[in-house]
């Protein structure tokens, strides 16, 4: 054989093999070679770096993290992992989960391990690691994590009934996303009972809001229609973080590979390519799509804002909404005590809102839509871009109007 020859066999073999992903353990993002027609679908053998896989054979290709034989699920990484759930919607400025309508655990809204009954599952808190021992000292909120467990949504997060709704000690943090427990002196004195708030793995009390507690990938504790979401107070929805925190790890019970075209390459190496350099991580040299969510007040410049001064006048008429990005402040105490009637208390219109009001207030009148019910809330945030100053003044409901409308806290 000649030496040329014996040369350019030595070349194939190489292609071949790294294109396979057996020998590729370089942190740094780089186009793969089109000579490769299959990917795995895990990262088994696979040493802990960041590898492209296609965990079915429809499924699009995935770019990932891989650790401890896993991979980790981090959308905020690629976004083409979305396409593997069953619905997608964002619930809070850095967590996502099921539509509404979509009554589903983790075992079948993640669609490969809704096929692998056997694939291991996990939470991974901050999205750089599988390493079980190092996750636990990890969780915000102090969970023993093990294997086949998964974030969920408590009742109170996505629009159920919960025993702690209105409570605002009882709910999470806003921006760290530290959760709680509470318990009250006496549930039935309404307005004397004092809350005591407990970390969210300890037994007393309820939970509160909270969108990444911890329960297995199989838990039945899922609301499918009207009078479990009203009536069950501890259903859940499950979650995921979007912001390269609280992720999932994820290993498949057996290793394939599934062919990729031409096209599937390009087009994933050019992802790749545009990709790469936006933010890169100095720690792990890997890159991240910029999340929209960005440090201290998410990015939003208070000096751009116009301003609105809030005063009782404003409160007359109904809910307060605010439809513009703007700073809003409050210069007073505010009473709720919308369209107040007290010569006929339960006459039409009185403390919500007619059918002839439907333009500011959808549903008024009607059977569905937000204020089918009347006046759920005293001010609604209905756009970005807004900050609401409450300048150390107290906002109440007037007990008139809190007996004509049960339903508010």
């Amino acid at each position: 054989m000649k030496p040329s020859v014996f040369f350019l066999l030595l070349l194939s073999i190489g292609i071949v093999c790294n294109a396979n992903g057996h020998d590729h353990n370089d942190n740094e993002p780089k186009a793969q070679s089109s000579s490769s027609t299959k990917l795995p679908n895990s990262c088994e053998n696979l040493n802990d770096g960041y590898e492209l896989l296609k965990l079915n054979p429809t499924d699009p290709i995935v770019y990932t993290r891989c650790s401890q034989g896993f991979y980790i699920i981090d959308v905020n990484l690629d976004s083409s992992f979305t396409s593997l759930f069953s619905s997608w919607m964002d619930w809070h400025h850095s967590i996502s989960g099921p539509t509404k309508s979509d009554t589903v655990n983790w075992k079948y809204w993640y669609h490969p391990r809704a096929d692998d009954d056997n694939m291991i599952m996990y939470p991974s808190p901050n999205c750089d690691t599988c390493d079980l021992d190092v996750i636990k000292t990890q969780d915000i909120n102090g969970y023993d994590i093990d294997i086949n467990q998964g974030y969920y949504m408590s009742a109170t997060t996505f629009g159920c009934n919960g025993r702690t709704v209105g409570v605002a000690i009882c709910d999470w943090d806003f921006f760290s996303y530290q959760c709680y427990r509470c318990a009250s002196s006496e549930i039935s004195a309404h307005e004397d009972r004092v809350f005591t708030q407990y970390p969210v793995t300890n037994e007393k009390g309820y939970l509160g809001t909270c969108g990444i507690v911890i329960d297995t990938v199989d838990t039945t504790n899922i609301a499918h229609d009207y009078q479990g979401c009203s009536m069950q107070l501890s259903t859940s929805k499950p979650s995921i973080g979007i912001v390269g925190k609280y992720c999932m790890c994820a290993k498949p019970s057996t290793t394939s590979y599934f062919d990729v075209t031409d096209e599937e390459w390009t087009e994933k190496n050019k992802w790749i390519e545009d990709n790469k350099n936006k933010n890169v991580n100095s720690d792990n040299n890997n890159f991240k799509i910029t999340s929209h969510v960005d440090d201290g007040l998410f990015g939003i410049n208070e000096d751009d804002l116009p301003v609105y001064h809030l005063y009782q006048k404003d409160f007359t008429d109904g809910t307060y909404r605010i439809v513009n990005p703007g700073k809003y402040i409050i210069e007073e105490d505010i009473i709720f005590s919308f369209k107040e009637n007290y010569d006929e208390p339960n006459g039409y219109g009185a403390w919500t809102p007619t059918v002839e009001e439907i333009d500011a207030y959808p549903g008024a009148g009607q059977s569905s839509d937000p204020y089918y019910l009347g006046f759920f809330a005293g001010i609604t945030i209905e756009t970005d871009n807004v900050i609401l100053e409450l300048n150390n003044m107290k906002l109440n409901n007037h007990l008139h109007f809190q007996y004509n409308k049960v339903f508010l806290h």
